[in-house]
């Protein structure tokens, strides 16, 4: 019975460092899709081609957002460093930048208020996970 529980708690810890390995790659990847967002300045922007801070754009909410950017991190000084980014991130004054390059009205709208939606979830897990 012992050995049995200890194999449960090792393929637990394997689970976990897994899942988290796995967060971090989304992250890297994340990341890496920003960097070439911000520098592909002259091409136009489509609602697709932004990295959204969500692993379903089409299931955006407070908790998929928490999620893809927190699960896991349990240092308070990470969590704020992240948050902070993500603010500055989706300022929607930020992004009056990209969306000269967004050719559509339908799409411009819906990008801002996608960004918006974003920055007021980014501020109220900020207010809950910044102490």
């Amino acid at each position: 019975m012992a050995e049995m529980q200890a194999e449960q708690r090792r393929l637990m810890r394997h689970k976990h460092a897994r899942l988290r390995e796995i967060r971090l790659e989304r992250r890297a990847l994340y990341l890496a899709r920003w960097n070439q967002f911000d520098v592909n300045g002259q091409s136009s922007i489509e609602f697709k081609d932004i990295p959204w801070p969500t692993a379903d754009i089409k299931r955006l909410s407070k908790d998929s957002i928490n999620d893809f950017l927190l699960s896991g991190i349990e240092d308070n000084s990470e969590i704020r460093t992240i948050l902070r980014q993500e603010q500055i991130r989706f300022h929607p004054d930020r992004w009056h930048r990209w969306i000269k390059r967004v050719p559509t009205e339908r799409q411009k709208k819906k990008i801002m208020e996608t960004v918006t939606e974003i920055s007021r979830t980014i501020n109220v897990l900020c207010e809950e996970r910044c102490p």
